[in-house]
Protein backbone atom coordinates (compact mmCIF):
# COMPACT_ATOMS: atom_id res chain seq x y z
CA UNK A 1 0.00 0.00 0.00
CA UNK A 2 1.39 3.37 -0.99
CA UNK A 3 1.25 6.32 1.36
CA UNK A 4 0.84 9.69 -0.32
CA UNK A 5 2.23 12.80 1.34
CA UNK A 6 1.24 16.27 0.20
CA UNK A 7 3.40 19.36 0.40
CA UNK A 8 3.08 22.92 -0.73
CA UNK A 9 5.31 23.94 -3.62
CA UNK A 10 5.41 27.66 -4.24
CA UNK A 11 5.36 28.60 -7.93
CA UNK A 12 8.50 30.18 -9.36
CA UNK A 13 8.55 33.96 -9.66
CA UNK A 14 6.65 35.21 -12.71
CA UNK A 15 8.69 36.76 -15.53
CA UNK A 16 8.42 40.54 -15.62
CA UNK A 17 6.75 42.29 -18.56
CA UNK A 18 9.04 43.78 -21.22
CA UNK A 19 8.91 46.86 -23.46
CA UNK A 20 9.48 49.64 -20.90
CA UNK A 21 10.08 52.60 -23.19
CA UNK A 22 7.49 51.45 -25.72
CA UNK A 23 4.75 51.81 -23.11
CA UNK A 24 6.03 54.81 -21.15
CA UNK A 25 3.56 57.71 -21.34
CA UNK A 26 2.22 60.64 -19.33
CA UNK A 27 0.83 59.25 -16.10
CA UNK A 28 3.13 56.23 -15.96
CA UNK A 29 4.21 55.84 -12.34
CA UNK A 30 6.73 53.56 -10.66
CA UNK A 31 7.88 53.19 -7.07
CA UNK A 32 11.32 52.51 -5.62
CA UNK A 33 12.36 51.20 -2.20
CA UNK A 34 15.28 52.76 -0.36
CA UNK A 35 18.17 50.57 0.78
CA UNK A 36 21.59 51.01 2.33
CA UNK A 37 24.72 48.86 2.33
CA UNK A 38 28.19 48.91 3.85
CA UNK A 39 31.79 47.97 3.00
CA UNK A 40 31.63 48.33 -0.76
CA UNK A 41 35.26 47.20 -1.11
CA UNK A 42 34.54 43.88 0.65
CA UNK A 43 32.97 41.34 -1.74
CA UNK A 44 31.92 39.15 1.18
CA UNK A 45 29.71 41.83 2.74
CA UNK A 46 26.73 42.03 0.38
CA UNK A 47 23.96 42.60 2.93
CA UNK A 48 21.51 45.39 2.25
CA UNK A 49 18.93 46.94 4.54
CA UNK A 50 15.63 48.26 3.21
CA UNK A 51 14.17 51.34 4.86
CA UNK A 52 10.55 52.55 5.09
CA UNK A 53 11.01 55.15 2.35
CA UNK A 54 9.30 55.02 -1.04
CA UNK A 55 10.32 57.10 -4.03
CA UNK A 56 7.64 57.92 -6.60
CA UNK A 57 8.84 58.28 -10.19
CA UNK A 58 6.13 59.76 -12.40
CA UNK A 59 5.99 60.73 -16.08
CA UNK A 60 4.31 64.13 -16.31
CA UNK A 61 4.54 64.70 -20.08
CA UNK A 62 5.55 62.96 -23.29
CA UNK A 63 6.13 66.00 -25.53
CA UNK A 64 7.72 64.15 -28.42
CA UNK A 65 8.91 60.73 -29.47
CA UNK A 66 11.57 59.29 -27.17
CA UNK A 67 11.34 62.22 -24.73
CA UNK A 68 9.64 62.19 -21.32
CA UNK A 69 9.38 64.78 -18.59
CA UNK A 70 9.37 63.22 -15.14
CA UNK A 71 9.26 64.11 -11.49
CA UNK A 72 10.36 62.18 -8.43
CA UNK A 73 9.46 62.63 -4.78
CA UNK A 74 9.07 60.68 -1.55
CA UNK A 75 5.68 59.54 -0.33
CA UNK A 76 4.30 61.35 2.70
CA UNK A 77 4.65 58.20 4.79
CA UNK A 78 8.37 57.85 4.10
CA UNK A 79 10.41 57.83 7.29
CA UNK A 80 13.02 60.24 5.95
CA UNK A 81 10.41 62.96 5.57
CA UNK A 82 10.03 62.82 9.32
CA UNK A 83 13.73 62.80 10.12
CA UNK A 84 14.00 59.05 10.62
CA UNK A 85 15.69 57.77 7.48
CA UNK A 86 18.74 58.14 5.22
CA UNK A 87 17.02 59.28 2.01
CA UNK A 88 18.73 62.31 0.46
CA UNK A 89 16.67 65.51 0.05
CA UNK A 90 13.54 63.96 1.57
CA UNK A 91 11.33 67.03 1.07
CA UNK A 92 12.42 67.89 -2.47
CA UNK A 93 10.50 67.26 -5.69
CA UNK A 94 12.83 66.92 -8.66
CA UNK A 95 11.79 67.36 -12.29
CA UNK A 96 13.91 66.52 -15.30
CA UNK A 97 13.84 65.00 -18.77
CA UNK A 98 14.61 61.50 -20.01
CA UNK A 99 15.61 61.15 -23.64
CA UNK A 100 16.49 58.13 -25.74
CA UNK A 101 18.76 58.92 -28.67
CA UNK A 102 19.93 55.99 -30.75
CA UNK A 103 20.79 53.30 -28.23
CA UNK A 104 21.55 55.62 -25.29
CA UNK A 105 19.41 56.90 -22.41
CA UNK A 106 20.07 60.45 -21.21
CA UNK A 107 18.77 62.18 -18.07
CA UNK A 108 18.84 65.96 -18.45
CA UNK A 109 17.72 69.13 -16.70
CA UNK A 110 14.55 70.67 -18.14
CA UNK A 111 16.42 73.97 -18.44
CA UNK A 112 19.35 73.58 -20.86
CA UNK A 113 21.37 75.88 -18.60
CA UNK A 114 20.28 74.19 -15.37
CA UNK A 115 21.58 71.35 -13.25
CA UNK A 116 20.16 67.85 -13.19
CA UNK A 117 18.75 66.99 -9.76
CA UNK A 118 17.69 63.39 -9.24
CA UNK A 119 18.05 60.63 -6.69
CA UNK A 120 18.09 57.98 -9.44
CA UNK A 121 20.14 59.52 -12.26
CA UNK A 122 23.44 61.35 -11.98
CA UNK A 123 23.76 62.49 -15.58
CA UNK A 124 25.57 59.42 -16.88
CA UNK A 125 24.62 58.39 -20.44
CA UNK A 126 23.44 54.78 -20.21
CA UNK A 127 23.94 52.54 -23.27
CA UNK A 128 20.77 50.57 -23.99
CA UNK A 129 22.23 48.02 -26.40
CA UNK A 130 22.63 44.68 -24.58
CA UNK A 131 26.07 44.32 -23.04
CA UNK A 132 27.70 40.94 -23.68
CA UNK A 133 31.03 41.41 -21.87
CA UNK A 134 31.80 40.92 -18.17
CA UNK A 135 29.10 38.51 -16.98
CA UNK A 136 28.22 39.18 -13.35
CA UNK A 137 25.90 38.07 -10.59
CA UNK A 138 24.03 40.49 -8.34
CA UNK A 139 24.08 39.49 -4.68
CA UNK A 140 22.63 41.84 -2.11
CA UNK A 141 23.61 45.38 -3.00
CA UNK A 142 26.70 44.47 -5.05
CA UNK A 143 27.87 42.48 -8.02
CA UNK A 144 30.48 39.74 -7.79
CA UNK A 145 32.94 41.69 -9.95
CA UNK A 146 36.22 42.62 -8.31
CA UNK A 147 36.64 46.04 -6.70
CA UNK A 148 37.86 48.56 -9.24
CA UNK A 149 38.07 52.36 -9.13
CA UNK A 150 37.20 52.49 -12.82
CA UNK A 151 34.23 52.70 -15.18
CA UNK A 152 33.07 49.48 -16.80
CA UNK A 153 30.01 47.88 -18.34
CA UNK A 154 28.85 44.39 -17.45
CA UNK A 155 25.71 42.29 -17.68
CA UNK A 156 23.73 39.75 -15.75
CA UNK A 157 21.66 37.09 -17.49
CA UNK A 158 18.97 36.94 -14.82
CA UNK A 159 18.02 38.78 -11.63
CA UNK A 160 15.04 38.36 -9.33
CA UNK A 161 13.90 41.52 -7.56
CA UNK A 162 10.84 41.57 -5.30
CA UNK A 163 9.65 38.29 -6.80
CA UNK A 164 9.97 39.31 -10.47
CA UNK A 165 12.49 37.82 -12.86
CA UNK A 166 14.38 40.14 -15.21
CA UNK A 167 16.57 38.86 -18.03
CA UNK A 168 19.65 40.23 -19.80
CA UNK A 169 20.30 43.37 -17.78
CA UNK A 170 23.04 45.91 -18.32
CA UNK A 171 25.21 46.92 -15.37
CA UNK A 172 26.85 50.33 -15.58
CA UNK A 173 29.46 50.36 -12.81
CA UNK A 174 30.86 53.87 -12.85
CA UNK A 175 33.58 54.07 -10.22
CA UNK A 176 36.14 56.21 -12.03
CA UNK A 177 35.65 59.13 -9.64
CA UNK A 178 36.58 56.89 -6.73
CA UNK A 179 40.18 57.03 -7.95
CA UNK A 180 40.19 60.69 -6.87
CA UNK A 181 38.18 60.11 -3.67
CA UNK A 182 34.81 60.77 -5.34
CA UNK A 183 31.63 58.67 -5.28
CA UNK A 184 30.84 55.58 -7.31
CA UNK A 185 27.59 54.61 -8.99
CA UNK A 186 25.95 51.43 -10.24
CA UNK A 187 22.87 51.25 -12.46
CA UNK A 188 20.97 48.04 -13.26
CA UNK A 189 18.71 48.51 -16.26
CA UNK A 190 17.81 47.57 -19.83
CA UNK A 191 15.85 48.87 -22.78
CA UNK A 192 13.16 46.28 -22.04
CA UNK A 193 12.71 47.01 -18.33
CA UNK A 194 13.98 50.54 -17.71
CA UNK A 195 15.91 51.40 -14.55
CA UNK A 196 15.59 48.73 -11.86
CA UNK A 197 18.32 49.81 -9.45
CA UNK A 198 20.35 52.93 -8.84
CA UNK A 199 22.93 53.05 -6.06
CA UNK A 200 25.69 55.48 -5.11
CA UNK A 201 28.49 54.92 -2.60
CA UNK A 202 31.23 56.93 -0.96
CA UNK A 203 34.95 56.28 -1.34
CA UNK A 204 35.46 57.70 2.16
CA UNK A 205 32.93 55.58 4.04
CA UNK A 206 32.45 52.71 1.53
CA UNK A 207 28.73 52.87 2.40
CA UNK A 208 25.97 53.10 -0.18
CA UNK A 209 22.44 54.41 -0.61
CA UNK A 210 20.26 53.04 -3.38
CA UNK A 211 16.81 52.47 -4.80
CA UNK A 212 15.21 49.24 -6.04
CA UNK A 213 12.10 49.39 -8.21
CA UNK A 214 8.97 47.64 -7.07
CA UNK A 215 7.12 45.54 -9.68
CA UNK A 216 4.57 47.55 -11.65
CA UNK A 217 0.95 47.14 -10.61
Amino acid sequence: MLALAGCRVDPPPAPAPTGFFETLEAGSTFHYALFTGENYYDPADTALTYHPDTLVWEVTAHPEAHVWEVREYLTEGSASKWGDGPAPWPDSVFTYRLRVAGDTLFAEALDPDGWLWSRLFQGHPLPLAPVTDNPATITGWKTDLSYCECDRMAHTDQWTLFGKIYYQLNLAILNGWMAVDGPGFTYVYSQQYGLLRSVSYSWWTQSGVGWDRFPAD
